[in-house]
């Protein structure tokens, strides 16, 4: 009689198992390696992730609660078992506000790939449903060892800076630590609140605030860090330095202190550092035209890494070198230029000899203006007019 009642334990244990343990474990592995096929085809085609077939697939798991309990079942299970753990810890978002907690928990596994993805979906579910519980931990994200998790963590809070009021106070006290992959990561993301103008397309938009609020919101965030960024300039690492003067340049417009540091760290000893300058001007794009003619100068370096950078620095950084409010009539050009020789700033000035050089063609008024120029108090405005009168004659002469 006891071996029947333990007979019948055991298949009922067994049955248990299989229906609590097996069957969920199963569903889920199925799910999870579609879905990471999914997700492979949109990045290699460039598509946008699906989420009306993440929802049909949570629909499937029996709904938002029953699919997160499925999922933290499966993420507990061993490797060999629970396959593409990245896209079922992703999955975990749309299990709403419950999720918020066992996701946080998650941004400590060791696999980068994990971590990257639940940082999306944390920050996804922040844009969506409000919940804010997770804007601290992200921001301790930016010291992560993986180098493609921490650049998640700067893009996504970039775009958090405009929903929630915390997110600029938390960056700018990771300026003050002494964790440098921390305030790289935090300038990183100051620099991207500090670039978007109203209306700069995120891709993303928090479904609860106005497109305006957000713009504000990020934008006065980004601005009150200009103090913190400027400290950071002299940082005895020298490669913070370089990302604080391009997130400077940024949150505040004016590029003369970021533009003299970043030409002084072109000619760093350190290959590293000289990497990180071309790399900031490059980001900068048309900001940092008068870059122009020091970043032509290392196209020819010894080192080709640097060289080729350098190339790609120039051609950004006169790509999108625009007229703004100019007309195209040739007078109105030359009459917008001469003013902007005026202004009291002298990284305008130099700006204004890089968009004369580039767009007014050859003739006596742009050359009066450039020969101006060429003596100029500021050495990198006269700088930026001995390159385009360079330009000039080698163009007479048909070089």
């Amino acid at each position: 009689m006891a071996l029947w009642t333990a007979g019948i334990l055991l298949v009922l244990g067994l049955a248990w198992f299989v229906g609590a343990v097996v069957v969920p474990v199963w569903q889920v592995r199925a799910m999870v390696s579609e879905m990471n096929r999914r997700y492979v085809l949109y990045e290699q085609k460039g598509y946008p992730l699906g989420t009306h077939d993440e929802l049909d697939q949570v629909t499937r798991l029996g709904g938002p609660e029953a699919m997160l309990g499925k999922m933290r079942l499966y993420l507990r299970m061993p490797k060999s078992v629970a396959v593409h753990r990245h896209i079922a810890a992703y999955f975990m978002r749309f299990g709403g506000t419950a999720a918020t907690e066992p996701m946080l928990q998650m941004l400590a596994d060791p696999d980068p790939k994990v971590r990257l993805l639940v940082v999306r979906g944390l920050a996804c579910n922040a844009m969506e449903i409000g919940d804010s519980r997770a804007v601290s931990e992200l921001v301790k994200v930016l010291g992560d060892r993986d180098d493609s998790v921490q650049k998640e963590a700067v893009s996504w809070l970039a775009m958090l800076g405009g929903v929630f009021p915390e997110v600029g106070p938390a960056l700018r006290e990771v300026l003050h630590g002494c964790d440098v992959p921390g305030i790289r990561g935090a300038s990183l993301a100051l620099s991207k609140m500090g670039k978007a103008a109203p209306g700069f397309n995120w891709g993303v938009r928090c479904v609860w605030r106005s497109e305006q609020a957000e713009d504000l919101l990020r934008h006065a965030s980004a601005e009150a860090a200009a103090p913190e960024l400027e400290a950071l300039l002299g940082h005895e690492d020298r490669t913070v330095g370089c990302i604080a003067a391009m997130s400077l340049w940024m949150v505040t417009d004016d590029g003369r202190k970021p533009l003299t540091l970043l030409l002084d760290r072109l000619r760093d000893p350190d290959a590293n550092v000289r990497a990180d300058a071309v790399t900031a001007l490059c980001t900068l794009e048309e900001r940092a035209a008068a870059a122009v003619p020091a970043l032509q100068e290392l196209t020819a370096a010894p080192d080709s890494q640097i060289a080729e950078m350098a190339k790609e620095a120039v051609y950004r950084c006169q790509r999108d070198l625009m007229w703004l409010d100019t007309g195209k009539d040739q007078n109105q050009r030359m009459s917008y230029l001469a003013e902007r020789m005026k202004s009291d700033n002298w990284e305008v000035r130099a700006n204004a000899i890089m968009q004369t050089h580039r767009f007014i063609p050859h003739g006596k008024e742009k050359l009066a203006l450039i020969e101006k120029a060429a003596g100029d108090e500021s050495p990198v405005v006269r700088r930026c007019a001995d390159y385009a009168l360079e330009v000039i004659r080698k163009d007479e002469k048909g070089e």
